[in-house]
């Protein structure tokens, strides 16, 4: 009798972990299904582009940065900035979270203030 007890309990055991693994192997790929899903649905979202949408005040920043030269009067800040605009791509790109590509898109609009902050302040030294 013990012997059985004990069959029977490394059966249920067995039962229960194949079990708890083909549901959470099920749930993983019903998960990525509506991940793919989900991505063709946010490439167009109220008639724009999530990137539009996302990255417009990146951009604004970025092209404020530009034209003020910061590029070439605070490259270092200006280097920065491309880096996270870069990643917050990459991240999109690859269907990664939003809260990660904003996260990198507010750091790159941090650092392209910075940079623009720079050339006001070279503009009042170095005048003409």
């Amino acid at each position: 009798m013990f012997q059985a007890e004990r069959f029977f309990n490394r059966t249920l055991v067995i039962t229960i972990t194949c079990m708890t693994t083909l549901s959470l192997l099920v749930a993983n790929l019903a998960g990525q299904q509506q991940g793919a899903v989900g991505q063709k649905q946010l490439k167009n979202v109220g008639g724009n582009d999530v990137k539009t949408v996302l990255f417009k005040d990146a951009n604004a920043a970025m092209n404020v940065a530009i034209k003020a030269q910061a590029d070439i009067l605070a490259p270092d800040n200006f280097s920065e900035a491309m880096k996270r605009y870069k990643r917050a791509e990459v991240d999109l790109e690859k269907g990664k979270g939003l809260d990660d590509i904003r996260d990198n898109l507010g750091e790159s609009i941090a650092y392209f203030q910075k940079a623009i902050d720079a050339t006001k302040l070279a503009e009042v030294t170095f005048p003409n």
